[in-house]
């Protein structure tokens, strides 16, 4: 399998699992030496990676709340400014539009931070199951990693996200350190907003998803969304043996593919519990409805013994079809009274499910971690380094961690010859 080391054992053993072959070179990283025998300036010891996503649910407690260091609602803290940057209006209409230009220009909002810790907030849309998942892949293998979790209330097949969330989330996630930005879901990389987000800060590192369908992504494709700043990097699906995948983005415009096929990660326990519950509700109550034509034959024999109530045939009938009614309800799935009383042992559970969704978060977790070992390591250089370290396979470019991390070390042990 292509790139087997690394970050790759999430997918034999879930992203608790410890990521060794980052920490035999981050230890390298540790011990290296100046020319006259003094220790080198020590690696880096944290590095956040905001996910713009659907949002993490956790009860703070498990490995989400190691992890998640802030945590912020893009969608739910929208609030029109006074001004449009577009005209100098002062007046907004509800869905943020300037009264003005009539929604030509934007009216941005204001963004609601949870601080920190800030996981104990009411469940999210179902969709939360998304972004947590994509939140656990980024932030395996050490606890070095950091989340910082942007709620857009986004996934890859949601509704649509208004840009003013769009344009709040990313310069809200900068504001708060995050040197790399997983977005996981469709985003509107066109804009000229988001470009200039781009744009401007060369020193974040931008992850962008080549889509679920079979399209072809040229160079092209890379201009008309500002990906050729040098700090975006575009990532495309492939099978796990680097062969190309059916409804998966290809083509020369991808700069790095990762296996994007049953990808496990993990989900709190609390959110567990609630999409089990609603999982097993809905089956009792689909299989409840089935003996609903029972209930109904039972109350047409009533109304029968309402006009002839010394019938004994009809009794005896009553008597049958109740005592198969009551064996029926008897079969139904034992549902508990609600979901936090769900019996499950583990904080956090395993769960897998496919997309590039699910692959991104990889390169953004081998790009934190090489910037633990080169600090100094820019945008620009991960990409060159993922780039020229990649196993070539069939789908493309595939992600090679080992190799990565081996040249992180390379470039930090040529930075120290220089001071």
């Amino acid at each position: 399998m292509p790139g087997s080391d690394g970050v790759y054992s999430i997918l034999e053993s879930g992203v608790r699992t410890r990521d060794e072959a980052f920490e035999r070179i981050y230890e390298q990283a540790k011990g290296l030496k100046r020319q006259n025998g003094s220790l080198a300036p020590a690696p880096g010891v944290r590095v956040d990676i905001a996910v713009l996503d659907s949002g993490v649910v956790s009860q703070g407690d498990d490995y989400f709340g190691d992890r998640v260091v802030n945590s912020g609602d893009a969608q739910g803290g929208y609030r029109p400014k006074k001004k449009c940057d577009e005209c100098n209006g002062t007046g907004a209409t509800e869905d943020g539009e300037c009264e003005k230009c009539k929604g030509k220009g934007q009216v941005f909002g204001e963004f609601i931070s949870f601080g920190t810790p800030s996981l104990t907030r009411g469940l999210p849309a179902t969709q939360g199951q998304h972004g947590s998942h994509v939140t656990s892949i980024a932030a395996s293998g050490t606890a070095m990693i950091k989340i910082i979790d942007v709620q857009t209330g986004s996934t890859q097949e949601g509704g649509k996200v208004e840009l003013p969330v769009w344009v709040t989330a990313f310069k809200w996630a900068i504001e708060q350190g995050a040197r790399i930005v997983n977005v996981s879901v469709v985003c509107p990389w066109s804009d000229v907003q988001i470009k200039s987000i781009v744009k401007n800060n060369t020193g974040v590192l931008f992850l962008a998803t080549s889509g679920n369908a079979n399209t072809e992504l040229t160079a092209t494709y890379r201009t008309q969304n500002g990906f050729d700043e040098g700090n975006v990097i575009l990532v495309g699906g492939c099978a796990r043996n680097g062969t190309k995948q059916d409804q998966r983005g290809y083509g020369s415009g991808i700069d790095i593919f990762v296996p994007s096929v049953n990808v496990p990660g993990l989900i709190s326990k609390r959110f567990a519990q609630e999409i089990y519950y609603q999982r097993d509700l809905k089956e009792r109550n689909n299989q409840d409805k089935k003996l609903d034509k029972d209930r109904e034959f039972i109350a047409g024999i009533k109304q029968k013994l309402q006009l002839d109530p010394d019938n004994a045939r009809l009794k005896s009938q009553l008597a049958r079809e109740e005592k198969r009614l009551a064996d029926g309800v008897g079969k139904l799935p034992q549902v508990p009274a609600s979901a936090s009383v769900y019996p499950l042992n583990e904080l956090a559970q395993r769960i897998s499910d496919s997309g590039v969704s699910f692959g991104i978060p990889m390169v953004a977790n081998v790009a934190a971690k090489m910037m633990l070992i080169m600090p100094n390591i820019t945008p620009k250089e991960v990409i060159s380094v993922m780039k020229s370290n990649a196993e070539i396979c069939e789908a493309g470019p595939v992600l090679d961690p080992a190799e990565c991390y081996k040249a992180a070390l390379e470039m930090r042990k040529q930075w120290i010859t220089r001071i």
